[in-house]
Protein backbone atom coordinates (compact mmCIF):
# COMPACT_ATOMS: atom_id res chain seq x y z
CA UNK A 1 0.00 0.00 0.00
CA UNK A 2 2.42 2.65 0.52
CA UNK A 3 4.10 2.22 -2.64
CA UNK A 4 1.25 2.82 -4.30
CA UNK A 5 0.40 5.80 -2.18
CA UNK A 6 3.72 7.22 -3.38
CA UNK A 7 3.41 6.05 -6.87
CA UNK A 8 0.37 8.94 -6.61
CA UNK A 9 1.82 11.40 -4.23
CA UNK A 10 4.74 12.07 -6.72
CA UNK A 11 2.38 11.82 -9.32
CA UNK A 12 0.59 14.61 -8.36
CA UNK A 13 3.25 16.63 -6.78
CA UNK A 14 4.91 16.48 -10.30
CA UNK A 15 1.82 18.57 -11.55
CA UNK A 16 -1.20 16.71 -12.84
CA UNK A 17 -4.15 18.50 -13.60
CA UNK A 18 -7.15 17.96 -15.73
CA UNK A 19 -9.38 20.29 -17.55
CA UNK A 20 -12.55 19.72 -16.84
CA UNK A 21 -14.18 16.34 -15.55
CA UNK A 22 -13.45 13.28 -16.73
CA UNK A 23 -15.71 11.54 -20.10
CA UNK A 24 -16.82 9.63 -17.57
CA UNK A 25 -18.04 12.04 -14.84
CA UNK A 26 -19.97 13.92 -17.79
CA UNK A 27 -21.64 10.82 -19.16
CA UNK A 28 -23.29 10.10 -15.54
CA UNK A 29 -24.86 13.53 -15.90
CA UNK A 30 -25.05 15.32 -12.81
CA UNK A 31 -27.21 18.56 -13.38
CA UNK A 32 -31.39 18.25 -13.00
CA UNK A 33 -30.97 15.55 -10.29
CA UNK A 34 -31.83 17.97 -7.08
CA UNK A 35 -29.23 18.12 -4.32
CA UNK A 36 -27.58 14.57 -3.94
CA UNK A 37 -24.81 13.69 -1.11
CA UNK A 38 -22.02 12.63 -3.60
CA UNK A 39 -19.04 10.72 -2.31
CA UNK A 40 -16.15 10.94 -5.16
CA UNK A 41 -14.21 7.67 -3.64
CA UNK A 42 -10.40 7.65 -4.76
CA UNK A 43 -10.88 11.31 -5.98
CA UNK A 44 -7.31 11.84 -7.44
CA UNK A 45 -6.75 15.49 -8.64
CA UNK A 46 -10.13 16.49 -7.41
CA UNK A 47 -11.31 17.89 -11.10
CA UNK A 48 -14.71 15.21 -11.33
CA UNK A 49 -15.34 16.24 -7.43
CA UNK A 50 -15.62 19.94 -8.31
CA UNK A 51 -17.42 19.60 -11.26
CA UNK A 52 -19.72 17.48 -9.34
CA UNK A 53 -19.94 19.86 -6.62
CA UNK A 54 -20.50 22.62 -9.38
CA UNK A 55 -23.91 21.22 -10.60
CA UNK A 56 -25.20 21.62 -6.99
CA UNK A 57 -24.55 18.63 -5.04
CA UNK A 58 -22.85 18.13 -1.63
CA UNK A 59 -19.71 16.20 -2.47
CA UNK A 60 -16.99 14.59 -0.23
CA UNK A 61 -13.95 13.44 -2.34
CA UNK A 62 -11.87 10.79 -0.31
CA UNK A 63 -8.10 9.77 -1.48
CA UNK A 64 -5.61 8.10 0.32
CA UNK A 65 -2.88 10.20 -1.36
CA UNK A 66 -2.36 13.70 0.95
CA UNK A 67 -0.94 15.32 -2.00
CA UNK A 68 -4.62 14.58 -3.76
CA UNK A 69 -7.70 16.69 -4.13
CA UNK A 70 -5.89 19.80 -5.17
CA UNK A 71 -8.63 20.35 -7.71
CA UNK A 72 -11.89 19.78 -5.74
CA UNK A 73 -12.81 22.86 -5.91
CA UNK A 74 -16.53 23.21 -3.88
CA UNK A 75 -16.21 19.67 -2.51
CA UNK A 76 -14.76 19.05 0.58
CA UNK A 77 -11.60 16.66 0.33
CA UNK A 78 -11.23 14.45 2.81
CA UNK A 79 -7.61 12.43 3.50
CA UNK A 80 -8.59 8.62 4.33
CA UNK A 81 -9.10 5.16 3.32
CA UNK A 82 -11.03 4.41 0.17
CA UNK A 83 -11.81 0.95 1.49
CA UNK A 84 -13.58 2.07 4.54
CA UNK A 85 -15.92 4.74 4.21
CA UNK A 86 -17.17 6.02 7.43
CA UNK A 87 -20.85 7.29 6.09
CA UNK A 88 -24.24 6.56 5.91
CA UNK A 89 -27.27 7.74 3.95
CA UNK A 90 -24.68 8.57 0.39
CA UNK A 91 -26.95 9.18 -2.57
CA UNK A 92 -24.37 7.90 -4.39
CA UNK A 93 -20.97 6.86 -4.65
CA UNK A 94 -18.57 8.03 -7.64
CA UNK A 95 -15.38 6.32 -8.17
CA UNK A 96 -12.94 6.30 -11.36
CA UNK A 97 -9.86 4.42 -12.18
CA UNK A 98 -9.39 3.04 -8.25
CA UNK A 99 -11.10 -0.44 -8.73
CA UNK A 100 -7.88 -1.63 -10.79
CA UNK A 101 -5.53 0.30 -8.06
CA UNK A 102 -6.82 -2.24 -5.00
CA UNK A 103 -5.60 -5.26 -4.39
CA UNK A 104 -9.14 -8.20 -4.48
CA UNK A 105 -9.40 -8.22 -0.58
CA UNK A 106 -9.59 -3.88 -0.76
CA UNK A 107 -11.97 -3.99 -3.71
CA UNK A 108 -14.58 -6.75 -1.66
CA UNK A 109 -13.93 -4.12 1.39
CA UNK A 110 -14.39 -1.15 -1.05
CA UNK A 111 -17.57 -3.08 -2.25
CA UNK A 112 -19.26 -4.58 1.17
CA UNK A 113 -18.63 -0.46 2.79
CA UNK A 114 -20.26 1.39 -0.24
CA UNK A 115 -23.53 -1.04 -0.31
CA UNK A 116 -24.10 -0.04 3.77
CA UNK A 117 -22.76 3.29 2.89
CA UNK A 118 -25.40 4.12 0.72
CA UNK A 119 -29.28 4.68 1.60
CA UNK A 120 -31.85 2.29 0.29
CA UNK A 121 -31.67 2.94 -3.98
CA UNK A 122 -28.70 4.89 -4.15
CA UNK A 123 -26.24 4.59 -6.83
CA UNK A 124 -22.44 3.44 -7.03
CA UNK A 125 -20.79 4.54 -10.65
CA UNK A 126 -17.47 2.80 -11.18
CA UNK A 127 -15.24 3.40 -14.22
CA UNK A 128 -12.11 0.93 -14.12
CA UNK A 129 -9.33 -0.78 -16.62
CA UNK A 130 -10.56 -4.02 -17.29
CA UNK A 131 -7.60 -5.17 -19.08
CA UNK A 132 -3.67 -4.66 -18.41
CA UNK A 133 -2.51 -3.47 -21.98
CA UNK A 134 0.64 -0.61 -21.57
CA UNK A 135 0.84 -1.28 -17.65
CA UNK A 136 3.55 1.29 -16.58
CA UNK A 137 6.51 -1.09 -14.94
CA UNK A 138 6.93 -1.23 -11.61
CA UNK A 139 3.61 0.56 -10.78
CA UNK A 140 0.66 -1.44 -9.31
CA UNK A 141 -2.62 -2.07 -11.40
CA UNK A 142 -4.29 -5.17 -11.87
CA UNK A 143 -7.32 -6.02 -14.43
CA UNK A 144 -10.86 -6.69 -13.18
CA UNK A 145 -12.76 -8.75 -15.01
CA UNK A 146 -16.31 -7.10 -15.97
CA UNK A 147 -17.97 -10.34 -15.81
CA UNK A 148 -16.89 -11.64 -12.32
CA UNK A 149 -16.97 -8.13 -10.70
CA UNK A 150 -21.01 -7.91 -11.72
CA UNK A 151 -21.77 -10.74 -10.36
CA UNK A 152 -20.18 -10.15 -7.04
CA UNK A 153 -22.04 -6.90 -6.65
CA UNK A 154 -24.96 -8.62 -7.24
CA UNK A 155 -24.42 -11.08 -4.31
CA UNK A 156 -23.32 -8.55 -2.28
CA UNK A 157 -27.04 -6.77 -2.88
CA UNK A 158 -26.95 -4.50 -6.13
CA UNK A 159 -29.19 -4.21 -8.77
CA UNK A 160 -27.08 -3.31 -12.19
CA UNK A 161 -28.66 -0.40 -14.16
CA UNK A 162 -25.88 -0.27 -16.54
CA UNK A 163 -22.70 -2.06 -17.67
CA UNK A 164 -19.88 -1.63 -20.21
CA UNK A 165 -16.45 -2.03 -21.39
CA UNK A 166 -14.70 -0.49 -24.17
CA UNK A 167 -11.90 1.62 -25.72
CA UNK A 168 -11.81 5.66 -26.57
CA UNK A 169 -13.01 6.70 -23.17
CA UNK A 170 -10.60 8.20 -21.86
CA UNK A 171 -7.81 8.82 -24.42
CA UNK A 172 -4.24 10.12 -23.22
CA UNK A 173 -1.42 10.46 -25.70
CA UNK A 174 -0.79 6.63 -26.72
CA UNK A 175 -2.92 5.36 -23.97
CA UNK A 176 -6.54 4.30 -24.97
CA UNK A 177 -7.21 1.82 -22.19
CA UNK A 178 -10.05 -0.73 -22.52
CA UNK A 179 -12.14 0.82 -19.78
CA UNK A 180 -15.35 -1.06 -18.01
CA UNK A 181 -18.07 0.92 -16.40
CA UNK A 182 -21.08 0.08 -13.71
CA UNK A 183 -23.75 1.87 -12.58
CA UNK A 184 -25.76 -0.14 -9.95
CA UNK A 185 -28.27 0.85 -7.21
CA UNK A 186 -28.81 -0.81 -3.99
CA UNK A 187 -31.73 -2.78 -3.70
CA UNK A 188 -34.71 -1.57 -2.21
Amino acid sequence: MEDRVLHWKKFYEDGFHRLGPSPFCEWLGWEGRGRLKVLDVGCGCGADSAFIAGCGHDVTAIDSCPSAGQQCGQAKFQLGSCTRIDQEDVDVIYSRWLLHALTPDEQESFLVCSFYALRPGGLIALEFRSSLDDVEPGHYRRAVPLGPLVERMIENGFSIMHQSESRGRSVRGNDDPLLARIVAKVKV
